[in-house]
């Protein structure tokens, strides 16, 4: 049929267990369109002082680039699929949508535990954060 169920192979895990492939050694992802409104974004108003947008001394952390979330928008009648994205610094920190084939790019994300610090760094490619237990 026109849907089909993805296969373990296309199931990208840590662990092969709940049908996972067991490939990935790191665990990422992506942000979701509500944890970008959580932080203060929506779509059609610019969000400039975002944490997501800025690093530590005001600067964007991702330039012009627009990046994806991981949240779904909709599919229309003709089978597009639309994701949840985030504008650059042209709009900074604005959520929007966009067709999925079309280009963007990929801001993975990971969660931290408590105890971590940021010691050194200012979010900069030239200068990173520097996160230490």
């Amino acid at each position: 049929g026109m849907y089909s169920h993805a296969s373990t192979a296309d199931k990208f895990s840590k662990t092969t267990g709940s049908g996972g492939n067991g490939k990935l050694t790191y665990p990422v992802g992506l942000i979701t369109a509500d944890e970008i409104a959580f932080a203060g974004g929506h779509a059609g108003n610019n969000a400039p002082n975002t944490y997501y947008s800025l690093n530590s001394v005001g600067g964007s952390v991702v330039g012009d680039y627009w990046w994806w979330t991981m949240s779904p928008y909709h599919a229309n009648s003709s089978s597009r699929a639309y994701v949840f994205f985030v504008y650059g610094a042209g709009c900074p920190g604005m959520l929007s949508r966009v067709d999925v084939d079309s280009w963007s790019m990929v801001r993975p994300v990971i969660s931290l535990k408590s105890e971590v610090v940021v010691s050194n760094g200012i979010g900069t490619s030239d200068d990173p954060y520097i996160i230490e237990l």
